[in-house]
């Protein structure tokens, strides 16, 4: 017979109302009694199996969050035990205390139901977590404000790093997804909810989460965006973040006056990550037959043996060349530009052109200003070319401009050698060259690169120069260091002085000219001197070479980072 449907109640009612129940009411009794049993029976089964897996839930989301939250910042004890904070206690205990407070809010807040705010803050806090777990995977130290400020100027030279870097993209990418996981596991019905919904518990992770705000800020103002070392990674590039963007300005001054109308034409070229002891590794591997030898590179061996040891006034590229740009100076402490080597040469009465083998299109990465912009003639960007095809381009496009009546004022970004090495040559270019067994993999990409992108475009233009009255410069933005932890250069924290040694070759410069070029704050100067210009003092006599790393921006009451050689 089919069950009645309804509840256990219902039947009974309807099993005591029907015609035979003074006869069947003890059975009819007992069944509702049986199936009041059951019911109840499976009702605690199923709120058991319900606790059990809301139990679960809690214990899996706790262990995501929490896993999260180490594994993004195991770089805390290093940093607060070995290294900078080892010997004040007084730190670490505060560190100590500001991560588990940090952790606790974080996992409070995780489980509650899913807002635009929550959603917008724990974004941020994982998107930070990223930055600062990569930064640190790759270079062995806490991220700093100089270095989210760096890479937000070169953030179109991001893409080859990542290239360069994948194993710490993957750790940090990983991480986070573990804590994406936590944050966004259900928390309905979950015990601990319960108790972060208390009134008491809820005002004070609020008070709290102010209290940690305001500090961290205070901090932060205080200290000009640094102080983040010992702080969790989801910390310490969000907050330091909206700093890199507060700026004193530069002082600007003029002190040159244009004296002579030069009839020839200027070519300034500026190589991509040119190491000078690797230039002169690369000179020597073609005298000795490791790189076979180039009718045009051959026959201008002597001028390029003569390229002398220089130093890029920056390790990072944009603000390199910004420096020769703008005739960077540094007086009191603070940065001096000059007007833009642009606007001199358009006074000058030169035709001014623009050519770039890293950028595409306009997507401008060196700090042009709108005015220098509008200054320029000319503009040639060959980004979008093969990397093995960028530099050919450009030295053709300087023959095509050279080749004009009028005469030109040209100021070339070269690709170069920036890392990945090998992304700048032919597939395997570097094993068809016998080097010696003491080079690595990567220094023979980089040589290899050297000789062929570099080496070959001096060869080529010298020889186009040969015939005429240009004059000529060419040096890099910065060197590279292949030897150490960290990047190659650009390196905010503990740089190498091989990251800023570059090499320098003049051609058909004054030898007045040229003998001035003894400290990298004069290479603004001498490209003048050969457009007519003349120091309105004498010529200008700074003691030693700038070498400056991390931010060109002193904020509010920052200081510029100069590099000490040992």
């Amino acid at each position: 017979m089919a069950r009645p449907r309804g509840s256990n109640s219902e039947i009974k009612g309807l099993l005591i109302r029907s015609p035979a129940a003074p006869a069947t009411r003890p059975f009819t009794l007992a069944l509702s009694d049986f199936l009041d049993n059951i019911s109840e029976r499976h009702k605690r089964e199923a709120e058991f199996s319900m606790r059990k897996y809301t139990m679960y839930l809690s214990i899996l989301k706790l262990c995501l969050l929490v896993s999260y939250l180490f594994l993004s910042n195991t770089a805390l004890y290093e940093t607060l035990v070995l290294n900078a904070y080892g010997k004040k206690p007084a730190l670490i205990l505060f560190y100590t205390l500001y991560f588990c407070g940090f952790s606790l809010l974080f996992v409070y807040f995780s489980f509650f139901s899913g807002t635009i705010l929550k959603t917008i803050v724990f974004i941020l806090f994982l998107v930070s977590g990223i930055c600062g777990q990569y930064y640190w995977t790759t270079t062995g130290f806490p991220i700093t404000i100089d270095a989210i400020e760096m890479g937000l100027i070169n953030i179109d030279g991001l893409g080859p790093l990542a290239v360069e870097t994948l194993q710490s993209i993957a750790i940090a990418a990983g991480t986070a997804i573990v804590g994406l996981l936590g944050v966004l596991l259900p928390a309905k019905q979950i015990p601990i909810k319960n108790l972060a919904a208390k009134p008491l518990v809820y005002r004070s992770a609020v008070g709290l989460s102010i209290v940690m705000l305001l500090g961290t800020s205070t901090i932060v103002v205080a200290r000009n965006g640094n102080g983040m070392g010992g702080m969790p990674v989801q910390i310490s590039t969000l907050f330091p973040l909206p700093i890199t963007q507060l700026s004193p300005g530069f002082t600007h001054q003029d002190r040159y006056t244009h004296r002579q109308n030069n009839s020839a034409s200027v070519v300034v070229v500026i190589d991509e990550s040119i190491s000078f002891h690797h230039f002169k590794m690369a000179s020597h591997f073609i005298e000795d037959g490791t790189f076979p030898p180039i009718n045009q590179i051959e026959k201008n061996m002597p001028i390029l043996k003569n390229a002398q040891s220089f130093r890029s006034m920056h390790n990072c590229s944009a603000q390199s060349v910004w420096a020769i740009i703008n005739g960077l100076t540094i007086q009191d402490g603070e940065i001096t530009l000059e007007p833009s080597l642009w606007e001199r040469a358009k006074k000058a009465g030169y035709q001014t052109i623009y050519i770039s083998a890293q950028e595409r299109g306009s997507r401008y990465q060196y700090f042009q200003t709108p005015n220098d912009i509008s200054l320029m003639d000319e503009q040639h960007f060959f980004g979008s070319l093969p990397n093995e095809k960028r530099d050919q381009a450009a030295l053709e496009q300087i023959a095509k401009s050279l080749a004009r009546d009028e005469k030109a004022f040209i100021f070339l970004i070269k690709n170069g050698s920036h890392f990945p090495y090998k992304a700048q040559i032919p597939e395997g270019a570097e094993n068809q060259y016998p080097f010696p067994t003491s080079i690595n993999q990567r220094e023979r990409e980089y040589l290899t690169s050297i000789y062929l992108n570099t080496f070959h475009f001096l060869g080529k233009i010298l020889t186009n120069l040969a015939a005429t009255e240009t004059m000529f410069f060419y040096t890099s933005d910065h060197g590279q260091n292949l030897h150490a932890s960290g990047f190659p250069h650009c390196n905010s924290t503990q740089p190498h002085e091989a990251e800023w040694e570059v090499p320098l070759l003049t051609y058909n410069v004054p030898p007045e000219i040229s003998a001035s070029l003894v400290v990298n704050s004069r290479i603004y100067g001498s490209i003048l001197g050969t457009m007519g210009y003349a120091f309105s003092d004498g010529i200008p006599n700074p003691s030693r070479d700038l070498l400056l790393f991390g931010s060109l921006n002193t904020r509010i009451r920052g200081s510029l980072n100069h590099f000490v050689p040992n």
